[in-house]
């Protein structure tokens, strides 16, 4: 389970190969949608207390996962990160993000 910043800003819960979208707050709980709520009529959505330390999972998934569009996002977001601390040099920003990539798919 992850928090995954999109390059609108938004922030996302990636958990098992599928995205959230935070759609509630309350007090003690946030409640997060599956991401394809409109596009696959997918009735999905994750409770968290507001530590993000328990997960209550209230429906199942119409659709399969998809972890590579999570990686995809991870690595939208390790770009933009990048393109920010290196004021946006090409060069440095592919080489840095080239290194993350390397990291995370070894560790």
């Amino acid at each position: 389970m992850e928090i995954i910043t999109t390059s609108a800003g938004k922030k996302r819960l990636a958990l098992n190969g599928f995205v959230y979208t935070k759609k509630k707050t309350s007090k003690s709980t946030i409640r997060r949608e599956c991401s394809q709520r409109a596009a696959k009529s997918c009735k999905d959505a994750v409770v968290t207390d507001i530590n993000m330390t328990t997960i209550n999972k209230s429906t199942i998934h119409n659709h399969e996962g998809d972890q590579f569009h999570v990686e995809a996002m991870k690595l939208r977001e390790d770009i933009l990160s990048n393109a920010t601390a290196n004021r946006g040099q090409p060069g440095q920003i592919l080489i840095d993000s080239n290194r993350q990539q390397t990291y995370h798919s070894s560790g």
